[in-house]
This record gives C-alpha cells, sequence and structure tokens, in this order.
C-alpha cells in the first residue's frame, strides 16, 4: 500500500494500482487501500469504469466501521472524500463538516476537506480550508501532486496563498 502511494504521486497510477491491488488480494479490508486503489483507477484511465464500484466498496468498509465507533473522524473524512469522488456531493459535505467538528486541527481530516470541498465545487470553502491548513503548519508539497487539486493550483488566490508561505515550507 505505502509502494503504491509513492507510485501514485509520481503519476505512475497503473503501477500504483497493481500495488493496491496486491495488498487487497493479502486480505487487507482496509478502507483507505480499496479508496486509493479508485484513485489509481479513476486517473489511469485504462479502468476509469471500475472506480466506481471500489469507491463503493471503500464507503462500505467506511460505514462499517462508523458502526463500531460512530465518532471516528478519520472514518467520517475519508467516507466524505469518498462520496464526493462518486458525486454525491451533500452527504460528503456532512460527513466532512462532522469530522472537522471532531477533530478540527487534525492535519488529515483538514487536507481531506479541502480536497472534498474542491471536488464539492465549493471553491472558497477549499481556499479558506487551505489558510487553515498553512496557518496549523501543514506540509504543502503535496498540493502539487495531488490530480484532484489541479483546477485549484491555477487559481490566484490559491497561488497567492502559497506565495505567503515561502519556499521553505513549500519543502515540508
Amino acid at each position: 500500500s505505502n509502494m503504491g502511494n509513492n507510485l501514485f504521486y509520481q503519476g505512475r497510477y497503473s503501477d500504483a494500482r497493481k500495488m493496491y491491488e496486491e495488498a487487497i488480494r493479502l486480505g487487507r479490508k482496509d478502507r483507505r487501500i480499496w479508496g486509493n486503489l479508485a484513485d489509481s483507477y479513476r486517473y489511469s484511465g485504462e479502468h476509469k469504469m471500475q472506480a466506481k464500484e471500489v469507491y463503493r466498496q471503500a464507503i462500505t468498509l467506511s460505514r462499517k466501521e462508523l458502526l463500531k465507533n460512530p465518532k471516528n473522524a478519520s472514518v467520517h473524512s475519508s467516507l466524505g472524500l469518498y462520496l464526493s469522488k462518486l458525486g454525491q456531493h451533500n452527504q460528503a459535505l456532512q460527513e466532512t463538516e462532522l469530522a472537522l467538528r471532531l477533530e478540527p486541527n487534525n492535519l488529515t481530516i483538514i487536507y481531506n476537506a479541502l480536497l472534498v470541498f474542491e471536488i464539492s465545487g465549493k471553491r472558497n470553502r477549499a481556499l479558506q480550508t487551505l489558510d487553515d491548513y498553512i496557518e496549523r503548519h501543514g506540509a504543502i508539497a503535496i498540493f502539487s501532486k495531488d490530480p484532484d487539486l489541479s483546477k485549484l493550483r491555477n487559481d490566484l488566490r490559491y497561488k497567492k496563498r502559497l506565495g505567503k508561505t515561502g519556499k521553505a515550507d513549500q519543502n515540508k
């Protein structure tokens, strides 16, 4: 799975897909691996149609986890992200807002929220969340590699915010 993540952020989506598939074949029933596999399908081009079904599996696993612990902010955050990638924006926003209420300072949750807001067409809210992320000293190097942020990266308001952080911070 970690190997898949490295390959994914290098833009090697087909190679990442193979790593995620292997992790699942080895018995990993982790929502995050299924979500990552769906992302690799979505961006590899060759398996785009399979992405929706794999996101549904990640959603199912997330909901099962929430039955055990309904206050798990990390799971609500992941669930919101998977829902947004399926176009279920209202539910995605609800899950994301809940995750942020439960753990407002968790950088992973803030990052996922930024993604959900951007994917859901809430650019102003995405930029506010970016401000929160930067204020909490989150690593911003990942922004240049995340394909879901490609349109946001072209926004002058985004460029202005990143310009404020200084070049040293961009290497975090």
